[in-house]
């Protein structure tokens, strides 16, 4: 995990949907996820990761998860057709 403040940005109205309601217990996910992100790599370090990593000639992407290509597939068609990002498009 990258550290950093994406979820909290207000930048991605259509997120507010994922949220419990005031009062409803909240989503363990969600919990998990910030608590690890407490803990995660900055991102400068991240970022320098990756610009050695191209330097390198690595691999633009590594799918360390093959069971998450899908949803990386439906992710940049979502890019490509400059729709909000949390309304994928379900495979071809």
């Amino acid at each position: 995990m990258v550290r950093t403040d994406i979820g909290n940005s207000g930048r991605y109205p259509e997120a507010d949907a994922l949220r419990p309601p005031a009062g409803t217990p909240p989503n363990l996910f969600a919990v998990h996820v910030a608590e690890r992100m407490r803990s995660a790599e900055p991102a400068s370090a991240f970022a320098e990761r990756v610009l050695q990593g191209l330097e390198a000639d690595a691999p633009f992407y590594w799918l360390t998860h093959p069971e998450t290509r899908t949803w990386i597939d439906g992710r940049h068609r979502t890019i490509e057709q400059a729709r909000p990002p949390l309304q994928l498009q379900a495979p071809a």
